[in-house]
């Protein structure tokens, strides 16, 4: 491009880049990078949503049992002799009560429950935007190999729009993410590190949490 400067004089100018310049290999880069993200958070908040049910169970079976224990005491003392009791007896229904509501009342109060539905929300939108990653690089390989296009060849400006979308989705999900405990990502990281085999996958982890959640979700 030529232009000129305050004196008349011919300025060489490069021309602005396009958003179209990027090669084949640079979006196949890119998208492979995104993937491995989409399939990282994905891993992340399936494990997080399974360790909240866990925890959710720890607190809500023992409250329900103590519950249960608490208010068949109670309409058997009702129909009987209430002297006949014997004060150990009312002094371990006393305790099993405050139990009951020391569970049930931290069961509310950490919202285990809620927070695992927010998990598995952000695991079933990752797994999907995954999915979705892998049938846009077969279409890609499959444009490039029926068009015959070379590495440096650029995209339809469908696939470009597709890419695009894929980024927004992504970026939207990361925002819209509850956060993952410290310990949680601590040991997961640990754990993707034994584990880790090629292109971004954990096939054992992700095997086990697919094999786990999958009964949750259906």
């Amino acid at each position: 491009m030529i232009a000129y400067d305050e004196h008349n004089a011919e300025v060489d100018m490069a021309p602005e880049a396009s958003p179209h310049e990027d090669t084949v290999d640079d979006h196949m880069k890119l998208l492979k990078k995104w993937r491995a993200e989409a399939h990282k958070a994905d891993v992340e908040h399936a494990a997080a949503s399974l360790q909240l049910g866990t925890l959710n169970l720890l607190l809500g079976v023992p409250a329900v049992i103590f519950s249960a224990v608490v208010g068949s005491t109670v309409f058997a003392t009702l129909t009987s002799d209430i002297g006949a009791v014997s004060t150990k007896w009312r002094v371990a229904l006393s305790m099993i009560s405050f139990a009951a509501a020391i569970l049930t009342s931290l069961q509310t109060f950490l919202r285990f429950s809620e927070t695992k539905s927010q998990h598995q929300n952000s695991w079933a939108e990752y797994h999907t935007l995954t999915r979705r990653i892998d049938d846009l690089m077969a279409d890609i390989t499959e444009s490039r190999d029926g068009n015959h296009l070379d590495e440096a060849d650029s995209l339809t400006p469908q696939l470009h729009k597709r890419i695009r979308d894929v980024e927004k989705a992504l970026d939207r999900m990361d925002r819209a993410a509850p956060p993952l405990s410290a310990s949680l990502l601590a040991g997961l990281s640990k754990q993707l590190r034994a584990k880790r085999h090629g292109d971004g996958d954990f096939p054992e982890i992700t095997n086990k949490v697919t094999n786990i959640g999958q009964n949750e979700r259906d």
